[in-house]
């Protein structure tokens, strides 16, 4: 062992001379030779880090999220939603309104991107991640059919029901044990923040609330924001 450490001790002086003689840039491109991956993996272990902890200092907390199915995507979804966080009480440097505007689904004919996106917002929707849908009536049947969709009227006022009672959507939820029709959804084709993204304009637009959604009082508030002039 004695030997083999005198050895090493050697090298190692032979190089440190060597890197005297050669000066700054011998010693850079020693450790460049010597040491290039170590320091690439720290490098890289140093940047997810940074980014990791970044990400949680600054992630929001979602204070509603919104999803348009069969809609033209003409919204700018962040700045029509800051229209919408502006009613509402919320920190904006801690919580934001999300929409997502994207979705297409054909329901009757449905290829492997409509079965993604189907599959996507059954997930949300079983999640509890997902509060409104809109969507046009080719899919809206197929949200009630699911059993996914909010009654209506355990969060309207008697008086609101009667005030939409001509734009009410009924469906015979699995979700009623009394097999009767309950109050899915809400026709707001017509609802003038809607009509001003042109999202939908040759097909009726129904708004509905997630029965999972965490955030129905923000629903109620967003449904009001869309009717409101």
């Amino acid at each position: 062992m004695a030997a083999g450490n005198s050895v090493n001790d050697e090298i190692l002086e032979q190089r440190r001379k060597v890197l005297e003689e050669e000066g700054l840039k011998g010693k850079i491109k020693y450790f460049v030779y010597y040491y290039k991956w170590h320091a690439a993996i720290a490098l890289f272990l140093l940047i997810f880090i940074v980014n990791f902890i970044v990400n949680i200092a600054t992630k929001k907390d979602t204070a509603l999220q919104v999803i348009f199915i069969n809609g033209f995507p003409n919204v700018e979804n962040e700045e029509f939603m800051d229209g919408f966080e502006q009613t509402i009480n919320i920190n904006p440097k801690k919580e934001e309104a999300l929409l997502d505007s994207s979705f297409y689904i054909n329901p009757e004919s449905p290829g492997i991107y409509d079965e993604q996106n189907m599959e996507k917002i059954f997930v949300m929707a079983s999640a509890g991640v997902l509060d409104v849908c809109i969507s046009d009536e080719t899919y809206f049947e197929t949200l009630a059919e699911g059993g996914y969709l909010l009654d209506l009227s355990t969060v309207f006022s008697e008086e609101e029901m009667e005030e939409y009672k001509d734009r009410i959507f009924y469906y015979d939820s699995p979700n009623n044990l009394a097999q009767g029709k309950e109050p899915v959804g809400l026709e707001i084709t017509n609802a003038p923040k809607l009509v001003e993204t042109q999202s939908f304009p040759n097909s009726k637009a129904y708004f509905c609330i997630i029965m999972n959604s965490e955030h129905v009082d923000n629903a109620l508030a967003f449904l009001d924001y869309l009717e409101s002039p």
